[in-house]
C-alpha cells in the first residue's frame, strides 16, 4: 500500500514540475506598443526641417531604442493631426537605414538585429504641432535624446540700428554695431541648429568656430535665416547682424544642441556732435578737424566710426598713441558727407580718432562710435 502512495506522489510531482517549465513563455514584443507623444512650439521656432540637411537638427525629436534579438520584426507608426511628419531611422553604427515619406500618418514594418538605434522624427522646417510615434517589437519605450534649447528673448538693435553686414574678401568684416553672442559646446561631433528671425528688418548671421574661424555667412536678404553645423567642443561666437547698415528692428536668436551658456557680448556706443569752424584746430594745408581719445579694453576688437555732416565734406583717420594710421583710409580723399570706418581688431591700448574737415570746409558734424572702449573723450 505504502509503494502505491508513493507512486502516486512521485506521479503528481513529476507532472507538476512539467506545467511549471512549460508555463514559462517568452515575452511576444511584437504586441506590446510602446507610444509616446511630442510637440513643436512656435516660442521654440517649431520643428528643424525634413530635408537631407536638417534631418539631425536638435529642434527634431531624436529618440534611441533597443532591439533585444536579431531578425526582430519592429513595427513604426507615426501620426500627426495637423502636419505632415516623417522620420529617419539609423542602425547601431549611426548609418542611416530609411527615410520615411512625409505624411500626416506613415506605418512601416522593419526586421532588425539586435542594438541600439537612433529615430528622429521630423516635420518642415518651423512647423508647430503634436504628433504620436507608436512603436512595437522593441525592449522598452524610447528615450528623448535631450538637446537644450537656448535664447536670447526679443532684443533690439537700438535707435541707431545694426552694423549690417559686410562681406570683405569672401569673410565678415567684424562690427560691434552688430550684437554678438557666444555659446559653449559641451560634446564633440555634435550638431547645433543656430536661428535668427526678425519681424522688420532682412538679418544676416555670422558664425565663428572654438578656434575662432570664420564658418561663413547663413544666406541673408531674408527675415529669418539658419544654420546646422556639426560642432567641437569649445566656445562659439554667432553674430547678429541686419543686412542693411543702419536696419531699425527687433529680433530672437535661438541656438539647439548640447550647448551651454548663452551670453551677450558687452560694447559700448557713444554719440559726439561738433563744428568745424574758424577758430578750430587746423593741419599744415589749414584745414579744420577735431580729434578725440579712446581706450579699446577688448583683446583683438574692432572700433567701428561713422562721421556724417549736412554742411561739409568729411574725411576720418584712426591713429595708435604713437600717431600710426591705423588702415589707412583711402576714401577719405573723396567728398563724401557720411562716411563709416571699421577698423581691423585691435589690441587694448589708447587710440586718435581724427574727425577732419574736407578741404576746409566748415560746418556742424556727428560722429558715432561702437566697440568695447572706455574714456572716450575730445582732445
Amino acid at each position: 500500500m505504502n509503494k502505491v502512495i508513493l507512486f502516486i506522489l512521485s506521479i503528481v510531482y513529476l507532472t507538476s514540475c512539467k506545467k511549471d517549465n512549460t508555463d514559462v513563455i517568452p515575452e511576444d514584443l511584437t504586441k506590446i506598443e510602446r507610444k509616446i507623444t511630442g510637440e513643436w512650439l512656435s516660442t521654440e521656432g517649431g520643428a528643424g526641417g525634413n530635408n537631407y540637411q536638417s534631418i539631425d537638427s536638435p529642434k527634431n525629436f531624436q529618440y534611441t531604442f533597443e532591439v533585444s534579438s536579431n531578425n526582430q520584426s519592429v513595427d513604426i507608426t507615426l501620426s500627426s493631426s495637423v502636419i505632415d511628419v516623417q522620420y529617419a531611422l539609423f542602425d547601431p553604427l549611426g548609418q542611416r537605414i530609411d527615410l520615411s515619406y512625409a505624411n500626416r500618418t506613415f506605418n512601416k514594418n522593419y526586421t532588425l538585429n539586435a542594438g541600439k538605434y537612433r529615430l528622429v522624427i521630423c516635420a518642415e522646417r518651423k512647423a508647430v504641432g503634436k504628433f504620436t510615434l507608436i512603436l512595437k517589437g522593441v525592449k522598452a519605450s524610447p528615450e528623448l535624446i535631450n538637446f537644450q534649447k537656448l535664447q536670447s528673448g526679443t532684443q533690439n538693435w537700438g535707435p541707431l540700428g545694426g552694423g549690417g553686414f559686410i562681406n570683405y574678401l569672401y569673410t565678415y568684416k567684424k562690427t560691434l554695431k552688430n550684437h554678438f553672442y557666444t555659446f559653449d559646446i559641451i560634446e564633440d561631433n555634435a550638431t547645433i541648429d543656430v536661428e535668427l528671425e526678425s519681424p522688420d528688418v532682412d538679418v544676416a548671421l555670422v558664425l565663428y568656430d572654438e578656434l575662432g574661424q570664420y564658418l561663413g555667412y547663413i544666406p541673408r536678404g531674408y527675415r529669418y535665416v539658419y544654420k546646422i553645423e556639426a560642432t567641437k567642443k569649445g566656445t562659439y561666437t554667432a553674430v547678429i547682424c541686419t543686412e542693411d547698415r543702419g536696419a531699425i528692428g527687433n529680433y530672437n536668436f535661438r541656438a539647439f544642441g548640447k550647448i551651454s551658456n548663452l551670453q551677450r557680448v558687452p560694447s559700448q556706443s557713444v554719440t559726439t556732435k561738433g563744428a568745424w569752424t574758424a577758430g578750430s584746430q587746423k593741419d599744415t594745408y589749414g584745414y579744420a578737424y577735431d580729434s578725440y581719445t579712446v581706450e579699446v579694453t577688448g583683446n583683438a576688437t574692432p572700433l567701428d566710426i561713422e562721421l556724417f555732416s549736412s554742411d561739409a565734406f568729411v574725411e576720418l583717420y584712426l591713429e595708435s598713441s604713437s600717431g600710426v594710421s591705423i588702415d589707412y583710409n583711402v576714401q577719405s580723399f573723396l567728398e563724401n558727407k557720411i562716411y563709416t570706418f571699421i577698423s581691423p581688431d585691435l589690441p587694448k591700448g589708447t587710440y586718435r580718432i581724427i574727425a577732419h574737415s574736407h578741404r576746409g570746409g566748415y560746418g556742424n558734424y556727428t560722429m558715432n562710435v561702437f566697440g568695447q572702449f572706455a574714456n572716450f573723450r575730445k582732445e
